[in-house]
């Protein structure tokens, strides 16, 4: 029998993690929270072998004598360590006399899900 407050333990399917919001027991009813118990994985930034990774970071352009800024998308290279979050998308290039999975293309969108780049970016001769 479970008690009223009890809280039920969470096991994660392979690319997400728990969220910290774990169904409680109340008054013989399993009540969930508004966020699910389990979250998708962020994916590592690690360092490209023969190739490059870039993002597209939000800038503010000030405009002299106008008094207005504008924002504007700029491409700037990724440095390796930390995370992205789900759904996030970083721009492979590689280097000359490489290409993406040895496929003869060089430059490639990967895209983060479930804790991994997908397709995973990978620059081969």
């Amino acid at each position: 029998m479970t008690l009223s407050g009890e809280f039920l333990n969470v096991r994660c399917s392979e690319g997400f993690t728990p969220s910290g919001m774990k169904p409680t027991c109340s008054r013989g009813e399993w009540i969930e929270q508004d966020a699910s118990p389990c979250k998708e994985m962020d994916c590592p930034v690690r360092g490209i072998s023969n190739g490059t990774l870039k993002e597209y970071k939000e800038r503010k352009v000030w405009k002299l004598g106008k008094f207005r800024s504008e924002r504007k998308l700029i491409l700037i290279e990724v440095t390796r360590g930390g995370v992205r979050p789900p759904g996030h998308q970083l721009y492979l290039t590689c280097e000359s006399r490489h290409a993406f999975q040895g496929s003869g293309i060089i430059n490639v969108t990967t895209t983060c899900k479930e804790g991994k780049w997908q397709p995973e970016p990978v620059c081969l001769s």
